[in-house]
């Protein structure tokens, strides 16, 4: 292990759920039970935390999806206020991407510019375009076998790959939104997986998966 990263008061960020790195190597955490995104550098000094529960702009109330645009822009997935919120990479709010859903992993196709963001109460992933309109809409092709979509990535070749807490797969869809494989089911054993959470891809292409009850992670 290299390093922990956490907030200098003790007990101050409560529930990390989601992380992002953006271009200048900083570490951005947004805590459920704060309801605060917090940001340290590099090296895991803390630098700033912004949000607080409450539902006005810029204001944030059990937050979870996170991640940065090619712009720098910090986007968050507002999960307790049905929303998703663009922040500067200052934390200063810009504007809000779509409202009505309950949101959950957030990720964005740095081809296309596209924003991803998982539905967990609809089973369905949402794709939208910067301003804010609908591209399209994923959905496994088998009704009902997608449960709870939560986290979300999007890899080198557009492709989306999502981690499913409640059927211990992981699913992936090419860049349009057609279904080509899953992969995982429940279980132990090498290549297997029991409540899958925080999934990303590296420059090798390999897709890294929390294997969260299993209490490891798999490349």
């Amino acid at each position: 292990m290299e390093r922990r990263v956490r907030h200098p008061q003790t007990g101050e960020m409560r529930f990390p759920e989601y992380i992002a790195v953006d271009d200048d190597g900083n570490i951005l955490v947004s805590a459920w039970n704060s309801d605060f995104v917090y940001l340290y550098d590099e090296s895991g000094n803390f630098l700033f935390k912004f949000g607080g529960m409450r539902s006005s702009e810029g204001q944030l109330k059990r937050p979870f999806g996170i991640c940065t645009d090619s712009s720098g822009h910090i986007i968050v997935a507002d999960s307790g206020n049905k929303r998703v919120q663009i922040f500067t990479r200052l934390g200063e709010f810009v504007r809000t991407v779509s409202t009505g859903h309950h949101f959950r992993g957030i990720a964005v196709n740095v081809r296309t510019s596209h924003v991803l963001i998982t539905d967990a109460d609809q089973g369905e992933v949402l794709v939208f375009r910067p301003d804010g309109s609908l591209v399209r809409t994923v959905r496994y092709s088998l009704a009902g076998e997608i449960k709870r979509p939560r986290y979300i990535t999007v890899d080198g070749e557009g492709n989306i790959l999502v981690s499913d807490y409640n059927s211990n797969s992981v699913y992936v869809y090419d860049e349009s939104g057609k279904f080509p494989f899953q992969f995982g089911g429940l279980g132990s054993g090498e290549g297997q997986l029991n409540g899958p959470r925080g999934i990303c891809t590296n420059r090798l292409g390999h897709i890294i998966v929390a294997d969260s009850r299993n209490k490891r992670v798999q490349i």
